[in-house]
């Protein structure tokens, strides 16, 4: 009877649906170009967990490190990351470092003058709709002691039909 009753109950579980913050997390999310550079280099950029899937054919793997104050330095003796994002003072600062990059042919480099990218930073407000990517070059990760890191190009892009962010959407 109890054997039963425990299958029956498992069962159930098996085909109720999954918890809707578990099918936000996964569900890629798309952010429209919104800067000149953004345009210009990247197109469209789609977060999907750790990969950043470019429309213009770059597409990084990444590996979240830490959450960085906004009032932190770049670099050592740098501009802070909301400072260099232009973001707001409930700005969410990810830090993640690259693990992986695959250009398409004739895909432009998302550092510009050259060198692939070592670390990024995705910046956003609690509640916006505007994401701001910081990339990085360097073998350290960027942060207020960082003196072999440097900032290599700035990315704005943003939710289509006004959609928010929020607070650990993008991990």
């Amino acid at each position: 009877m109890r054997l039963s009753f425990l299958l029956v109950a498992l069962a159930i579980g098996a085909c109720s649906e999954a918890p809707a913050s578990r099918n936000e997390a996964s569900r890629p999310l798309v952010f429209n170009a919104t800067s000149e550079t953004a345009r210009s280099f990247t197109g469209n950029v789609t977060l999907e967990g750790a990969r950043l899937v470019f429309a213009k054919g770059a597409t990084l793997t990444t590996r979240p490190l830490a959450r960085r104050e906004p009032g932190e330095p770049i670099a050592e003796g740098g501009p802070s990351f909301v400072t260099a994002a232009l973001g707001s003072p409930d700005t969410v600062v990810e830090l993640r470092s690259v693990t992986g990059q695959s250009l398409a042919q004739g895909a432009p480099s998302l550092c510009p003058a050259g060198g692939a990218p070592t670390f990024v930073a995705l910046i956003y407000g609690q509640r916006s709709t505007r994401v701001t990517l910081l990339v990085f070059n360097g073998a350290e990760p960027p942060g207020q002691s960082a003196s072999k890191s440097w900032l290599c190009a700035t990315y704005a892009y943003t939710a289509p039909d006004g959609v928010r962010t929020r607070q650990g959407v993008l991990l």
